[in-house]
């Protein structure tokens, strides 16, 4: 990415429109990106019914949640809805996306978001024509990796990585709270939550 100059990087967009698993698999890649940037705005994009894995996770200061759940939607309405999110994406001036989910919405919602710099995984010829011309980076997927690797190798296209690959879900307070009273009243020792 000819150009880039990675200390001018103040605000970054993740997007993973993808399932509960997918989402929580790329803690290590929001932690390495952390690691490199860690002054940085970090907002991370997931489709509704996912934001819980990434909720109280402090490597995050954002979570933007793309509403799917609006099929019963007239078609005008989904396209203004739509319309609508790209509107409020494109008020919190990005720097970088970096898309992971490398898919038609989402490559759209990275060109669409106004970051300067985007990286994704290579396409190739999947989803509409020319749609890998929509990042200013792309690295080279390798399929047979994990998933976290593979997260991974789209931001160490940038010369970023972490030793660092765990994934972890954040628990609140309240919720460790709750379960504690509920072992307590079922005689479940405290060390089995631990």
């Amino acid at each position: 990415m000819a150009g880039l100059v990675l200390e001018a990087i103040e605000r970054i967009l993740i997007i993973k429109l993808r399932n509960i698993g997918d989402v929580l698999l790329i803690v290590p890649t929001i932690r390495a990106v952390r690691e490199r940037f860690p002054k940085a705005h970090i907002a991370v994009c997931v489709v509704s019914g996912t934001e819980e894995m990434l909720m109280g996770n402090p490597l995050i200061d954002e979570i933007i949640v793309c509403d799917r759940r609006r099929r019963e939607d007239s078609f005008l309405k989904r396209i203004s809805t739509e319309i609508g999110f790209i509107r409020r994406l494109r008020t919190k001036p990005f720097d970088l996306a970096i898309d992971l989910t490398s898919g038609d919405r989402s490559a759209l919602m990275s060109l669409l978001s106004g970051a300067r710099y985007r990286i994704a995984a290579d396409p190739g010829n999947k989803g509409f024509l020319g749609k890998r011309f929509f990042y200013t980076k792309r690295s080279i997927p390798n399929r047979r990796l994990h998933m976290v690797e593979q997260n991974l190798e789209v931001v160490r296209a940038l010369g970023i990585d972490t030793p660092d690959k765990s994934v972890f879900l954040s628990v609140s307070r309240e919720d460790r709270r709750h379960v504690e009273g509920l072992f307590r009243e079922n005689s479940i020792p405290e060390d089995a939550i631990k």
